[in-house]
């Protein structure tokens, strides 16, 4: 009854009519009449309703799918998609819509296309970075605490192991971290622990966003226990310590959360996300912006601490050095070319 049917008459065109009161329509025909389309059934053509499109609701195209009136009454009328059934409506005043012209009009379909791509990848690049900067010193500091215990848990049950340096190289470390931290960012919140991985994944040191540093074995062992190895040491938590300030963990989080939330909404299933957060953030990367304000956070804290940048540039040689081989320290594995950070380094205290 609700087909694509072609008029039944010169001047009208099928449609099927519901009352309101009943689930069974009535075939019927719609006829122009001046600003108005007049809603005729059974032999005689007897109107039964008017159409008036300033005061009933005409619905858009959906794909081939009949068009709905809805009339004033709580009646209403099915329209079949057909040129005939179109001319009718516009008689009465019915103009499309400016989306249903633009899907009729192919270049200007896929030049908006193009523009919401280029606009996604701008407010990506540009947009939403700095909201997500604003909102990450908006969350109060227990909040992201408490998410570091989380994760925490979840890195100690993947992929974690307990510390193997003995309690004495540890406070050792943890005592002079805490002196040269308190000289140049003592409002800075943060704490220490010692872990283990295995395979180079284990030469690193990495903040959370609570403010929980974590250094592994493998990083202390490489560099050694000296004087040089200690300094080199220092400047990995004063970078450490500059992702914490920065608060770069949770800005990175938030921003891979909004993405993928985005991708929910384009292609739904949501289910797990939250529950993922912790093994989500414990493999995240930082931008190339954020390695340079920890960099340059570093330099400033060994400054703080009556030391150049060399520990720093030293690290760099030492992990470029390391990086010739198969597989690269897990301190390299998300960071950029060691060779670039030093060249920058050395750069900047030259000027």
């Amino acid at each position: 009854m609700s087909g694509a049917a072609e008029p039944i008459t010169p001047m009208g065109v099928a449609a099927t009519y519901f009352d309101g009161r009943n689930a069974a329509g009535t075939a019927v025909q719609l006829v122009p009449a001046g600003q108005r389309i007049e809603v005729r059934a059974g032999a005689e053509g007897a109107v039964i309703a008017e159409i008036e499109l300033d005061r009933d609701q005409l619905f858009e195209r959906f794909g081939f799918a009949p068009r709905q009136i809805v009339l004033a009454s709580g009646a209403s009328v099915e329209v079949p998609i057909t040129v005939a059934a179109e001319a009718v409506l516009a008689s009465a005043g019915a103009q499309p819509a400016p989306v249903a012209r633009w899907q009729q009009r192919w270049p200007l379909v896929l030049a908006m296309l193009a523009g919401l791509l280029v606009a996604g990848v701008l407010g990506y690049l540009h947009a939403l970075p700095r909201v997500v900067h604003w909102l990450a010193f908006q969350v109060p500091q227990p909040y992201v605490e408490r998410l570091d215990l989380q994760v925490m848990a979840a890195l100690e049950r993947e992929r974690l192991q307990p510390s193997r340096l003995s309690a004495e190289r540890q406070a050792q470390i943890a005592e002079r971290f805490a002196a040269a931290a308190a000289r140049h960012a003592p409002d800075v919140r943060y704490s220490m622990v010692f872990r283990s991985m295995s395979g180079a994944a284990g030469i690193n040191a990495f903040a959370l966003p609570g403010g929980t540093i974590v250094v592994l074995d493998g990083l202390v062992e490489l560099l050694g226990d000296n004087a040089v190895g200690n300094d080199r040491l220092l400047a990995v938590l004063g970078h450490e310590l500059g992702h914490v300030a920065g608060r770069h963990s949770l800005r990175r989080l938030m921003q891979t959360t909004a993405v993928a939330l985005g991708a929910t909404v384009l292609w739904g299933d949501a289910a797990g996300l939250a529950a993922n957060i912790p093994v989500l953030l414990s493999g995240l990367s930082f931008s190339r912006d954020m390695e340079r304000e920890a960099d340059d956070f570093s330099v400033g804290f060994l400054h703080s601490n009556g030391l150049s940048e060399a520990p720093l540039v030293g690290l760099f040689k030492e992990f470029e050095r390391l990086n010739r081989g198969k597989e690269p320290p897990g301190f390299l594995s998300t960071h950029p070319s060691p060779k670039e950070r030093q060249r920058r380094i050395e750069a900047r205290s030259a000027e």
